[in-house]
């Protein structure tokens, strides 16, 4: 599965956690709209707001 291999790089490279990787997958986001990503992963929605999730996910600014 390309995009999980894509969702799982890019929290690689925000050096989130593997327990913080699993709560990603099965914890309900606003940013995709309630949903979780695994029911993002399974379903025909476009992957645009998982991938906006991922990247948003375990980055803090500083500030």
């Amino acid at each position: 599965m390309p995009e999980l291999e894509k969702v799982l790089a890019i929290l690689d490279e925000n050096l989130v956690p593997n327990w913080d990787k699993l709560r990603f997958f099965v914890t309900a986001d606003y940013r995709l709209e309630g949903k979780t990503s695994i029911e993002i992963l399974s379903s025909s929605d476009s992957l645009d707001s998982l991938i906006l999730a991922a990247s948003a996910y375990g980055v803090h600014s500083a500030g």
